[in-house]
């Protein structure tokens, strides 16, 4: 199963079902007019977790196990917490 990379001028959220942090991302994003792709990362999962997890290290240089994952561009993350900071 392959798994999709963020696009280039867009925001994407590597997110999961039941996710509280996933949901409260999408809904700031909402509430400041930020546009942003979904990739729903369940099956993903289910599917080859090490594989999933390996292609997020490559991406970001770096081991990641936390949902979500924002990406701001190709492989730039997007530090969603301190753009909320800087909002409040």
């Amino acid at each position: 199963m392959e798994i999709p990379s963020p696009q280039k001028g867009q925001v994407t959220i590597y997110s999961k079902n039941n996710c509280i942090y996933c949901a409260k991302v999408k809904t700031f994003l909402k509430d400041n007019n930020i546009l942003f792709n979904v990739i729903d990362c369940d099956d993903f999962i289910l599917d080859n977790k090490e594989q999933f997890l390996t292609f997020i290290q490559k991406l970001i240089g770096k081991e990641y196990r936390m949902f979500p994952m924002v990406f701001e561009d190709i492989m730039k993350p997007l530090n969603i917490l301190q753009a909320y900071n800087n909002k409040c």
